[in-house]
């Protein structure tokens, strides 16, 4: 399925959601059963991504240090895979046009179980630019490696 926009409303699928792509942000809410692999191209906003798989919720949030809204000039560019592995993986490619140093932390949220895991693959930059992260957190592992789905798709 692709979104040639936005998806700012709700995506419910009782079982499978094989192949999402968002050309947008998705300020929205996606729901599965299992789920393989979602692309969004342009992410924005303090909660960049919100999943429920399985009953599983995970979330992409940036947030900055001074409590405020992200600002407009940060996208993020990303492959959420859960396919590959027993547990879902993220690659990130994040865009700052206006950069200022250490204003926002990234984190990899699992917000309804102690023991699921939400794992970061790669973190890049746009044309190596600056991003302004201050720092990341996950609640997962720090992988050495990107999956097939991550090699071939938007950011890696």
């Amino acid at each position: 399925m692709t979104v040639g926009v936005d998806l700012a409303g709700v995506v419910d699928v009782t079982g499978l959601l094989g192949t999402l792509t968002v050309n947008g942000g998705t300020p929205g809410e996606i729901i599965a059963g299992d789920i393989h692999v979602i692309t969004v191209l342009a992410g924005y906003g303090n909660k960049v991504l919100q999943v429920i798989e399985g009953g599983i919720e995970r979330q992409i949030q940036a947030n900055p240090v001074n409590g405020d809204a992200m600002p407009g000039t940060v996208h993020f560019a990303f492959v959420y895979d859960s396919q590959t592995a027993a547990d879902p993986q993220l690659a990130i490619q994040i865009t700052d046009t206006n950069p200022a140093a250490r204003s926002y932390n990234l984190a990899l949220v699992v917000a309804n179980s102690a023991t699921a895991k939400f794992n970061l693959a790669l973190v890049d930059s746009y044309l190596n630019g600056k991003t302004g992260i201050s720092n990341i957190s996950l609640q997962g592992d720090l992988l050495n490696h990107l999956s097939a789905p991550e090699l071939h798709s938007p950011p890696a």
